[in-house]
């Protein structure tokens, strides 16, 4: 399925950002098989109006991570995310309550809306986006 993000967005977005939504989509795909203990990832994608939306949802924990560029290889994942999309969205999956779903809106004319920002859980961080 990802591989047909671009020409399947193309159309919306233009074949440039549709690139930039699929990079975008494939580190969370990474990130949910690496890194969240689960076997199984869902993706949903849908229009709304000239942005895409993609969900993608694990049954796993969410282990909140920056990087610190002098120590580590990786860890970065959210911010290759957010340099590539105008929002990304986290509801955080936990040990009680395990399931996270990240959310990545894309618009033809980079602008989402809600402003470029990733956002935490409704009690988590928010940090400012790239774009």
């Amino acid at each position: 399925m990802i591989r047909r993000f671009p020409e399947a967005t193309a159309a919306t977005l233009g074949s440039e950002r549709a690139e930039e939504l699929t990079l975008a989509v494939s580190e969370a795909c990474t990130n949910a098989i690496r890194h969240a203990g689960t076997r199984e990832i869902r993706l949903s994608r849908r229009r709304d109006g000239t942005c895409v939306v993609v969900d993608i949802e694990d049954e796993g924990v969410f282990k909140d991570r920056l990087p610190i560029p002098e120590l580590e290889y990786g860890g970065r994942g959210i911010l290759l995310m957010a340099a590539f999309v105008d929002e990304v969205a986290i509801r955080q999956g936990t040990r009680n309550t395990p399931g996270t779903r990240v959310r990545l809106v894309k618009c033809k004319d980079g602008a989402s809306g809600q402003g470029d920002r990733i956002v935490g859980a409704p009690s988590g961080p928010v940090w400012p986006g790239t774009r």
